[in-house]
């Protein structure tokens, strides 16, 4: 009787448990990346973004404004949006499990999917996608969460479709309400990554293996609105991604027998990495392409072979699985310029979504394996395997020394991971070692301007500034158009080294090539304001604001030009409404806070206000400022609070001196001597 109810149970629960199991798979597969901090590019969607993320119409901004992150993927930022509102800034923990609970739910609907279409082997093949290790660049890595957001969506569009077109039933459905649900989560998919848009592609090749025909009406016409959808997203892309590809891109000066060699390569290359996982790398090497090389075209030529081969034998299923595959891989096959070309022909995360359709492939051909034993024990060892190595995967992402360490170990390393490291290296201030990993790039790839403009940055990071501006000019030499770049960073060396003029000369270039560069309207700005010509300053920030009218910084700047003419009222009305975009603005916060506890009139002092502004100022950046301390005393102060206010000027006093500002600690000690008094501290 308990044997009985235990089996009953385990039949009843058991489609629950295998579903369990494959996330449960995929959170050990990639736990040792759990702990891992911001890698590569990730700041460009975290840390980068949180000023946007903290702005009250940051949702707003986020759906509207292509420009506001580093890809128009909406339904992705949100998801960062949403892990900033719920976990702060900073903390990349959850979002590593994020991504790993979401492939797993993607390998969940796979083996539903999968199962659906009659494949008895299905959560196998769902099992090798939640596992498998050429999977951790997509999963371990935060910045991929788009990749995996627009599988899970894909699914539930394929759900969708073939629950309204009849591919699991003699007559499918074909309600209004399926076709909503197919089209909705497609959107969503393309919102979280363009390539999504293969989808229509595997569609009509489910349709046609199912059904044997395509019809009109039935198959083709409900797929118009995706595509709808898709070419205005592809076309905002495409045009994000041209400004990145136009910058040496080699890609767009291959021959097009390079590209249709190319494409014959990757194909095999993928297909044998995804069978024997071995020697994975975060950059792979370039090789060189030859069409006049006639083993060059074995590729291509097996391909053709094996589309014969199914054509003669009337295999429907495995050239579904082989269009399926050879269509996701498609857009990343050189055919098109992608930027990522650049450096390496192909990645670990484009092959993403073409794996599953190996995976379905190994799940079909279990059937071949004749005793169940055997199918059991090669299922496991291949898991077991597999999860270990994807494990070691995973773990390169939990630091970012040995990542790097890892992608420029083998001795055919490209340029771009010497780069890349060395852009890491300056995040972490290890300046020396950035210019040894840009050397060792330009060793790789003397062509390449970027990376003398990184070099020349590092460079002036350690004060060798005449250094630095030798370099930027040979950047200049090698990128003589679609520079703009190079001229900003000339201009900062130049400010830098006291050549005002040359300096003004040099941003006004750096907008003259891209009009909306607001970075270097922002610093001319800047510079102009420190000479004190405060109208000229006045119109750069202007011109900022015209080009992104929720910039805080900018509005900030506009406060900073009225508050050095002494014109408090429109300074605070501008520190107001740059708070009101970026709550989290220290310099915002700060300034409004000063505003309101030392003005000489009246009407513009709030003792409460400038209090709160100040203390949250302080908090952000760890009471570790000591002109902000200064602020929060002057809050204090105003606030009728005079014991607190000396005792922040003395914690502020300290600081300052410990930090070498003999002058700032001197300010605060002379309104330390009023607060004393109980007198509070009235700027002129």
């Amino acid at each position: 009787m308990p044997n009985s109810f235990l089996r009953n149970a385990f039949t009843s629960y058991r489609p629950f448990l295998m579903g369990l199991g494959l996330v449960v798979l995929a959170l050990a597969a990639f736990a040792p990346a759990f702990s891992g901090p911001e890698i590569w590019d990730d700041k460009d969607w975290l840390t980068n973004a949180y000023g946007l993320y903290a702005a009250p119409n940051a949702l707003w901004r986020i759906w509207t404004d292509p420009g506001s992150v580093q890809q128009y993927y909406p339904v992705t930022t949100t998801s960062f949006w949403l892990d900033y509102l719920l976990w702060g800034a900073g903390r990349t923990a959850p979002l590593h499990v994020e991504n790993a609970f979401l492939h797993g739910l993607s390998a969940v609907g796979f083996w539903i999917f999968l199962s659906r279409l009659g494949l008895r082997h299905g959560w196998f093949a769902a099992a090798l996608f939640a596992v498998h290790p050429m999977m951790a660049e997509s999963v371990a890595w935060i910045t991929e969460r788009k990749n995996v957001l627009c599988t899970l969506f894909g699914i539930l569009a394929l759900f969708g479709h073939g629950s309204a077109v009849g591919w699991w039933a003699s007559k499918g459905k074909g309600t209004l309400w399926m076709h909503g649900l197919a089209f909705g989560a497609f959107s969503l998919a393309m919102l979280s990554k363009v390539g999504a848009v293969t989808l229509i592609g595997v569609v009509l090749v489910l349709s046609w293996w199912r059904t044997g025909s395509l019809e009109w009406r039935r198959h083709v016409l409900p797929l118009f609105p995706w595509l709808a959808v898709s070419i205005p997203l592809i076309l905002i892309t495409g045009r994000l991604e041209t400004d990145m590809v136009l910058k040496g891109d080699i890609t767009s000066s291959l021959p097009w027998l390079d590209r249709i060699v190319l494409a014959g390569q990757l194909p095999g290359i993928y297909l044998t990495k995804l069978i024997w996982p071995s020697d994975l790398r975060v950059f792979y090497p370039k090789w060189a392409l030859d069409a006049g090389v006639w083993w060059h075209w074995a590729g291509l030529a097996g391909i053709a072979m094996l589309f014969a081969l199914c054509f003669r034998s009337n295999k429907r299923g495995a050239l579904a699985l082989m269009l399926i595959f050879l269509g996701t891989l498609f857009p990343l096959l050189g055919i098109f310029a992608v930027n990522g070309f650049k450096y390496a022909w192909l990645a670990d995360r484009w092959c993403y979504v073409p794996a599953m359709a190996v995976f379905a492939a190994a799940g079909w051909a279990l059937d071949w394996v004749p005793l169940r034993a055997i199918r059991v024990f090669a299922v496991t060892t291949t898991l077991l395997i597999l999860t270990a190595l994807c494990r070691q995967r995973s773990a390169l992402y939990a630091d970012v020394d040995v990542f790097w360490q890892d992608a420029i170990s083998r001795h055919d390393a490209p340029w771009k991971a010497h780069n890349d490291y060395g852009s890491q290296l300056m995040d972490m201030h290890s300046h020396a070692e950035a210019v040894r990993q840009f050397r060792k790039a330009l060793e790789v790839k003397p062509d390449y301007a970027g990376c003398y403009v990184n070099l020349a940055n590092a460079l002036e990071a350690m004060g060798l500034r005449e250094d630095a501006l030798r370099h930027l000019e040979k950047a200049l030499e090698l990128q003589p158009e679609h520079n703009s770049i190079i001229h900003y960073n000339k201009a900062i060396v130049l400010e830098r080294l006291g050549r005002t003029e040359e300096a003004l000369s040099a941003y006004s270039r750096a907008h003259e090539l891209k009009p909306d560069f607001t970075a270097a309207w922002n610093d001319r700005g800047n510079l102009l304001l420190l000479n004190r010509r405060y109208e000229e300053a006045l119109q750069c920030f202007r011109h900022i604001l015209e080009v992104e009218p929720f910039n805080a910084k900018a509005r900030t700047s506009v406060g900073n030009v009225h508050f050095f003419q002494s014109q408090h009222a429109p300074a605070l009305e501008a520190f107001k409404q740059a708070i009101a975009n970026e709550p989290e603005l220290v310099s915002a916060l700060t300034n409004c806070a000063w505003i309101m506890s030392t003005s000489g009139d009246g009407a513009l002092r709030d003792g409460p206000e400038a209090l709160r502004l100040a203390r949250k100022a302080a908090k952000l950046t760890m009471f570790d400022d000591p002109s902000i301390l200064q602020v929060l005393a002057a809050a204090y102060a105003e606030s009728g609070d005079f014991e607190a206010a000396v005792e922040v000027s003395k914690q502020g006093q300290l600081l300052a001196q410990r930090q070498g500002k003999t002058g700032l600690a001197e300010s605060i000690r002379a309104s330390e001597a009023e607060f004393a008094q109980e007198r509070p501290y009235r700027s002129q």
